[in-house]
């Protein structure tokens, strides 16, 4: 009998456990995203401190983007390719949705009832199982519509599932509630491990929050179709005032602060990142144009057909280098690596160049399994590998359970080893030519992150009443300014007012998270160069063994790297680079 009652709970505890956030995230495109890519075009570098470019050409169309110094040749397609032949098909019906209700009520009369307690543990896992298809169905709705995105019915058939998934959710959540009120004899056992905060959490819940999650996710659809910038900024500013509202029924102030510990789960506060912010004025500003002078002065001499190699490497498709640096890297990984990036490039992904496909790439979960996309100009080496890092650790935690600043870690420090292993796998000069470009992109990137989360801490605080595209894009001037003092942030890093428009309806509050596990990322590369198989065999611990309930930060320390608060490796990282200038 207590081996019943312990997986009877466990049920209900896993079921409502995910379910508590999850209404916040249906909205959102790709959780697991690729960032979106400092913009520069590659040119002959001056030999001053700072390098001579141009204003960026490349512009990020979404959070997904890896830019390249020039725009990566796609060859477009006159017909959009089919998901279905990798496996993915769209078979939700009217009466598996009414199952699902039907197996609610029926959950929700034994649970209240409370006596068989066998009878409520087999009604919650047909009830568990029922909810995962309604997801799994949302998923490949969602991937559908981002591979066709012109084709109108697919876009109503990925809405319709938003709201099926999302009333779903309202539903189970409004059960859960009614359950906990009742009288029911069962209640320490269904809600055995529950904390006060969980429980206040499942009672401030309101069904009106699954009604604004809904329009939230018509807004998205909306704001990437729209050319016209007043469009935008009407959607955004009505995304914002939705997303501070569903914070006030918790009882935070806004989104911002909601998102930070509720929906990521972060396990560092506002202290720790005005001192990253901090960190990053006094060093990584310098080392921005370091790292971007280090890349352009031994690129810059190096001949034509080289640098065509460097540009083809980091930029091209993966199945389109001089050599299989994928597959070398895949035949020389440890076992469970090798194993799930095989499985993830054979059978759970989807690689499209289809012209009205999404740009972008991201991993997501559909049913229990891991799925990743690739959009046209996104199927770089690098990119198969970042993705590829996300689909690894979800062989070993759910993906909806890891940190996303963890998640983060998996997906860059693979990056990371895949160029450290290619050291004497390709000529010296691409190599050497990469790992200064990917050192200029990690703090470029980290920085632009930062900018993107300072701006959106202000937004989500700010009454936005009589707003327009200018008073935004001043309070966004107004951080470059702090960050880049001469007003240099547009030349040589990325035009911020067109950046923080590409990314902060599809992934809000979340940009943070690639600043914070870039700098952890760099730390296994750094480790790498003194000792590979100690730097995989961290990587394989972070994947395979993280301590979900511990957070991100402590996962950082058991596995000795270094965290986004640490100044020494900041000092440590300028060294580095000053180190590779005098190379």
């Amino acid at each position: 009998m207590n081996n019943q009652i312990n997986r009877c709970r466990s049920s209900f505890k896993r079921l409502l456990s995910l379910l508590l956030v999850l209404v916040m995230l249906l909205s959102l495109a790709a959780c697991t995203a690729n960032p979106a890519g400092p913009g520069t075009t590659v040119g002959t570098p001056s030999t001053g401190t700072k390098p001579t470019t141009t204003t960026p050409t490349t512009n990020p169309t979404t959070p997904t983007t890896v830019p390249a110094p020039t725009e990566p040749s796609v060859p477009p397609t006159t017909e959009p390719e089919d998901p279905a032949k990798y496996e993915l098909v769209y078979t939700l019906t009217q009466e598996q949705v009414d199952e699902f209700y039907r197996l609610l009520d029926e959950c929700e009369q034994l649970s209240i009832v409370g006596e068989d307690i066998d009878a409520i543990e087999a009604s919650m896992e047909a009830l568990d199982e029922a909810y995962l298809f309604l997801e799994e169905q949302h998923s490949i709705a969602m991937i559908f519509h981002y591979s066709h995105m012109s084709d109108k019915d697919l876009e109503q058939q990925y809405l319709d599932t938003v709201d099926i998934a999302t009333e779903a959710n309202d539903a189970y959540l409004q059960m859960a509630r009614r359950v906990y009120l009742s009288d029911t004899p069962a209640k320490d056992i269904l809600f055995e491990g529950w904390t006060d905060e969980d429980i206040a959490s499942l009672l401030a819940y309101d069904e009106e929050i699954a009604e604004i999650q809904k329009r939230n996710a018509e807004i998205g659809v909306e704001y990437r179709a729209t050319k016209d910038d007043a469009r935008k900024i009407e959607l955004y500013i009505e995304m914002v005032k939705n997303n501070n509202a569903i914070a006030r029924y918790y009882d935070y102030d806004n989104y911002y602060t909601y998102a930070y510990e509720k929906v990521y789960n972060r396990d560092y506060g506002m202290d720790e990142l005005a001192q990253m912010r901090q960190f990053a004025k006094t060093y990584l500003v310098n080392d921005f144009y370091t790292s971007l002078n280090n890349f352009y002065a031994y690129f810059g001499n190096l001949d034509a057909s080289v640098q065509q190699r460097v540009q083809d490497f980091l930029f091209n498709s993966y199945d389109e280098q001089r050599a299989d640096y994928v597959g070398m890297y895949i035949d020389g990984a440890p076992e469970s690596l090798q194993k799930a990036l095989r499985e993830m490039l054979e059978h759970d992904s989807l690689f499209t160049k289809a012209v009205d496909a999404k740009a972008g790439a991201f991993t997501t979960m559909i049913g229990e399994r891991s799925y990743c996309y690739f959009g046209p100009g996104y199927w770089s080496s690098t990119t198969v590998m970042h993705e590829g890092g996300h689909y690894y650790a979800s062989l070993y935690s759910d993906l909806g359970s890891i940190p996303l600043d963890l998640a983060e870690v998996h997906s860059q420090a693979n990056e990371w080893l895949f160029i450290s292993f290619l050291q004497d796998k390709m000529a010296y000069s691409v190599q050497r030519s990469t790992v200064d470009y990917r050192l200029y992109e990690n703090i470029a990137m980290t920085l632009i992150c930062l900018m993107v989360d300072e701006f959106e801490q202000e937004v989500y605080s700010t009454n936005l009443t009589g707003f327009t595209a200018a008073d935004f894009d001043a309070i966004m001037d107004r951080i470059a300014k702090s960050y880049f003092p001469d007003g240099n942030v547009k030349d040589y890093l990325a035009d911020m007012n067109y950046y923080w428009r590409q990314v902060v309806v599809d992934q809000p509050v979340y940009y943070i998270s690639y600043a914070v596990s870039g700098i952890a990322a760099v730390g296994v590369f750094t480790e790498a160069e003194k000792d590979y198989d100690h730097a995989m065999a961290i990587y394989q611990k972070l994947c395979e063994e993280p301590v979900l309930d511990e957070g991100f930060l402590a996962n950082l320390t058991a596995a000795g790297l270094p965290g986004p608060f640490d100044e020494d490796f900041y000092k440590q990282l300028h060294e580095i680079l000053e180190e590779r200038k005098n190379r």
